[in-house]
């Protein structure tokens, strides 16, 4: 709930959570552990798909790091948190814990908390040097991102069914207040998710069929759209630009250093980059040495090609396709994508899961998000993205659909 308020506060509640669950699978009940990791593999558990993308990025990071012979601690602070995500999903699956009610809660009130408490947190850097809202730690593409994550999560509660009134009032203002932080911030990541959250509602909440919700999703979409576009400024200037940016982009000549311009810039300059060192990737080198290949230097400026190495490629898989070549690539994509396949799974034998949406809704978002952007770049991300996940694969597992939370006291 405060997690976009105190810094380091998602990483601390992850480490904590990680601590309780090694101590407890590896204690008295290690024997019991063993039988259920045996029987996972026996009856070919879904888990598997959210499992192995959480175990591939500190394996890539290792193998490739190796090859290159630049192996350090530093390099695995970040992937590691996946493998503490890992042992922690194993402890709620294993022990059934029941944290549906408290966990949805918590969703809800991040937006709301976060909306009345920013203005008595610290500002400096990016959010005081150009009118972006946001706090001193979290880029504002970032928070943007991770503000809109948390506003459809709560759209989505919103349609679900047979919930009581106090889920019906915090997810309505939980989807306001997120949605409301996101355009302040300026930041467009993730805004093309949202026509899928749309569906995931129409098909999986209001149970339409699959057509139904294709087309009631398109002229929701085209509503809406056109609604913001003329009702709020913030997001008539984005589009706006985004649209300008695209149609005025040269793909053989060098072009201006336009927001949009720059990141269709550097998901070709990063393509180029990881094809030069496809097995190992490109972290703890300088591929900037290629700069002025004339590759990159055809359609990009010199400015462009400089501001990748602080700014990253704005693009997850991209980033870490550079960073850690074709496997980097391969391990960000699995991340979004095979816990999505599992949540469509686990739907399609049970649509009143609201974990299972909620699941999906994330991934989608993230998915969406990571392609404007290096969204799980940071130490940050990757603890609340990683405990975002695995609590609702845990839930979707048991399916607590009989949590007196969601259901309407008369």
């Amino acid at each position: 709930m405060l997690s976009l308020l105190i810094k380091g506060w998602a990483s601390t509640c992850l480490f904590i959570a990680f601590a309780i669950s090694f101590i407890s699978l590896i204690g008295k009940d290690f024997p019991s552990t063993l039988l259920f990791l045996k029987s996972l593999k026996k009856d070919k558990s879904l888990i598997f798909l959210v499992m192995i993308p959480l175990i591939l990025p500190i394996v890539v990071v290792f193998l490739t790091s190796a090859l290159k012979g630049n192996l350090s601690f530093r390099i695995f602070d970040g992937p590691s948190r996946y493998i503490f995500a890992l042992i922690i999903l194993i402890y709620l699956v294993k022990n059934k814990i029941q944290i549906q009610e408290k966990f949805i809660f918590g969703i809800l009130l991040m937006p709301i908390v976060t909306l009345l408490l920013i203005d008595f947190t610290e500002k400096k850097e990016w959010s005081v040097e150009i009118q972006r809202l946001t706090v001193y730690f979290i880029d504002p593409i970032v928070f943007g991102s991770i503000c809109l994550t948390f506003s459809s999560l709560a759209l989505v509660t919103f349609f679900s069914r047979n919930k009581s009134i106090t889920v019906t009032i915090l997810s309505l203002i939980g989807f306001v207040c997120g949605s409301y932080l996101s355009i302040l911030s300026g930041s467009r990541t993730g805004w093309l998710a949202f026509p899928f959250i749309i569906f995931i509602i129409l098909r999986y909440e209001i149970n339409l069929n699959s057509l139904k919700s294709f087309l009631l999703t398109g002229i929701i979409t085209v509503s809406l759209s056109f609604s913001l576009f003329n009702l709020s400024g913030t997001v008539n200037n984005r589009i706006s630009s985004m649209i300008s940016d695209i149609n005025d982009y040269q793909w053989n000549d060098v072009n201006k250093n336009t927001s949009g311009g720059e990141r269709i810039s550097f998901i070709r300059m990063g393509w180029y980059y990881m094809t030069l060192r496809p097995l190992t990737g490109w972290n703890g080198l300088d591929y900037l040495v290629h700069k002025d290949d004339l590759a990159v230097a055809k359609y990009a400026s010199l400015d462009t090609r400089l501001g990748v190495k602080g700014g990253g490629f704005h693009n997850e898989f991209i980033n870490n396709g550079v960073k850690y070549g074709f496997f980097g690539l391969l391990f960000s994509l699995f991340l979004v994508i095979l816990p999505a396949i599992f949540f469509i799974k686990k739907l399609s034998n049970n649509q009143k899961n609201i974990s299972a949406i909620l699941g999906l809704a994330l991934s989608i978002m993230y998915f969406f998000s990571s392609l404007t952007y290096q969204v799980l770049d940071f130490k940050f991300t990757i603890s609340l993205y990683s405990i975002l996940l695995i609590t609702l694969v845990a839930s979707s597992l048991q399916n607590e659909t009989t949590s007196s939370f969601f259901v309407s006291k008369t």
